[in-house]
């Protein structure tokens, strides 16, 4: 079952008894019905570990990540119009462009930097992971460690694995052998622009146009469904809105 959402929310939310679970969309027009919505969720935690679903801030092309040692990575990723990984000193005075890709996420583990990168666009799209060492303050060695065929949108690191959520599904990139296992396929989430991810007791929960997408533990798989408020509980392909 497609929904689409028709107010968004000025504040966090708990989900509760009271969203409801539906299946994923199941044919061509209520994956459009999807594509559609008007609202999106945003997956994060509260101070207490708790789960709160939100509707996204208004998508900023930049990110960072503070580096022990001096200076911040920040992350440009500007779509089909390119992006780069850049080096900026703490004064902000110096600058150094690293590498120029479209970069999704960061991650530190055992004193190196990870990247994960990729696009979707028209048709083409690729999915990358660097490593990033530093030899000097201002001079990094940079290798492309995967290929992952495909574009990530979201990324949770635990420890050395690197869960990265992607237009095709989840896969989950082990940082010590540079290996990525799949854990969870659709090929249609390129269409709901999933753009964040929680793990919790268990379940996974990505953020996405439309909806939240859940996927529980199901035997050796995972067993897809979707979480909507309960004005959403039920949509039509041929008005793509929510009643009753």
């Amino acid at each position: 079952m497609a929904v689409a959402f028709t107010a968004a929310l000025a504040s966090s939310v708990a989900p509760s008894s009271a969203w409801k679970t539906t299946a994923p969309p199941g044919n061509d027009a209520q994956w459009r019905c999807a594509n559609h919505a008007r609202n999106e969720w945003r997956v994060q935690t509260d101070a207490r570990g708790g789960l709160l679903f939100a509707a996204p801030p208004a998508r900023r092309p930049e990110f960072s990540l503070r580096l022990p040692g001096g200076g911040r990575l920040v992350g440009i990723d500007k779509g089909e119009f390119g992006g780069s990984v850049d080096w900026v000193s703490d004064s902000g005075r110096e600058r150094l462009q690293l590498l120029q890709t479209n970069p999704v996420a960061f991650t530190q583990y055992q004193g190196d930097v990870y990247i994960a990168s990729g696009l979707s666009h028209l048709g083409d799209e690729y999915g990358e992971v660097y490593r990033m060492h530093r030899l000097a303050p201002t001079r990094w060695q940079i290798d492309k460690v995967l290929d992952i065929d495909e574009a990530p949108t979201a990324a949770l690191a635990e420890s050395e694995v690197w869960t990265l959520v992607t237009t095709h599904g989840v896969m989950r990139v082990d940082l010590r052998s540079f290996t990525a296992t799949r854990m969870h396929v659709n090929a249609r989430w390129g269409s709901v622009y999933p753009n964040s991810v929680v793990h919790r007791q268990g379940r996974w929960y990505i953020g996405a146009r439309g909806a939240v997408m859940r996927l529980s533990p199901s035997g050796d798989a995972y067993r897809e469904e979707w979480m909507v408020p309960p004005d959403c509980a039920a949509a039509t392909a041929d008005f793509c809105r929510c009643r009753e």
